[in-house]
């Protein structure tokens, strides 16, 4: 059992309960998070979940660079894409 970060310093786990349950809770806080458009945020995952994560990102239009995997969890980061900039040619 490994502790899920919901946001900044807030952590929890959840005894007697399955991994699916906690892989549920990480991509759920994931999504939640995503939902207030911040421009950049940081979050540790189970390694497992790294691939879904990633996956909900680019559909929400984040960009994710991961770090080392360390006792079994991975430090993601979350960047909003920015749209490019559309040159014109002004006379």
């Amino acid at each position: 059992m490994r502790f899920i970060e919901v946001a900044d310093g807030l952590r929890f786990r959840f005894p007697g309960q399955s991994a699916d349950f906690s892989a549920g809770v990480e991509i759920g806080a994931l999504a939640v998070t995503m939902s207030f458009n911040l421009p950049e945020f940081h979050r540790a995952f189970g390694a497992a979940n790294v691939e879904q994560a990633r996956e909900l990102a680019e559909a929400l239009g984040y960009r994710v660079t991961a770090g080392p995997e360390i006792d079994g969890a991975v430090s993601l980061g979350f960047c909003r894409h920015h749209a490019k900039a559309m040159l014109r040619l002004v006379v």
